[in-house]
């Protein structure tokens, strides 16, 4: 299977956790047998001439498990501590506008929470912005049934019930997010190791208050962590916080360039 995990890192800069590699192995053998192919070798001539094939076997690399709120302490303390003083600070600076990404999306349960959050902040402190939630991904085929699918109930676990109530719906035992929530996220493909852009291109010019990357590095060899680290960095607008995952921290570089905004979670400010 190592051609396959070289084609990946070539193609994307992927690299698969030692954790998840009999997965993945479990994966293309699934994928070739339901081919009909028993030969490797003829199985990676094809995902180097298929383009749609050599997105396939991104997906089986990417874990795209997830729910809402993922995580509850993080989304708590940007709740409570976080987005209000950031918010309070856009509105005495006179801007309109609040950017978030959220890099590596998978079906959009993170922009969605971030969207709830957002919205109720802004009812509860009486102010309007035009909140622009960019959610990105590299897999094409999950980012495809992002929000337009209903997610389960082991989904919307930790989201409040009030919350259950106001921001979905429920038909065919599927929660589904409403317009309200969903006019506020825009989803894109996007690879986080290309080097012609250092923002998805639909946010333009980025200058994100908020960028959510959680458990998106570990996917990726070192070298390609400094890219990627380095266009998080370039996207996020003066004092705009970043968002990491409970196994990821700053690289060495860049630790003089942000504050830690809490203790127990991995939210960091960047410096002016």
């Amino acid at each position: 299977m190592k051609p396959l995990l070289d084609i990946l890192s070539e193609s994307y800069g992927l690299s698969v956790p030692p954790s998840l590699v009999g997965a993945f192995e479990q994966k293309v053998r699934a994928r070739m047998s339901s081919l009909g192919i028993k030969d490797c070798q003829a199985y990676e001539d094809i995902v180097r001439s298929n383009r749609s094939e050599l997105h396939r076997i991104v997906s089986f690399v990417t874990v795209n498990v997830s729910h809402f709120f993922r995580n509850p302490l993080v989304f708590e303390t940007l709740y409570r501590i976080v987005l209000p003083e950031m918010l309070r600070k856009k509105k005495e600076d006179g801007s309109l506008v609040f950017n978030v990404w959220s890099a590596g999306c998978a079906k959009a349960e993170e922009p969605y929470s971030a969207a709830i959050l957002l919205r109720e902040l802004m009812i509860q402190m009486g102010l309007r912005f035009n909140v622009q939630i960019f959610a990105t991904d590299i897999d094409r085929e999950i980012l495809s049934q992002a929000g337009v699918q209903g997610y389960g109930p082991d989904q919307v676990k930790n989201v409040r019930y009030g919350w259950l109530n106001k921001y979905f719906h429920y038909r065919e035992e599927k929660f589904w997010p409403s317009n309200e929530i969903k006019e506020m996220i825009y989803l894109s493909y996007y690879d986080m190791t290309d080097t012609k852009t250092y923002v998805p291109p639909e946010s333009v010019f980025g200058n994100f208050d908020l960028v959510l990357c959680r458990n998106l590095l570990i996917y990726y060899a070192q070298e390609h962590q400094y890219l990627i680290f380095d266009k998080l960095y370039r996207s996020l607008a003066d004092r705009g916080c970043l968002v990491l995952g409970s196994a990821e921290s700053l690289p060495a570089a860049y630790k003089r360039r942000f504050s830690k905004r809490d203790a127990h979670c991995r939210i960091y400010m960047k410096q002016s």
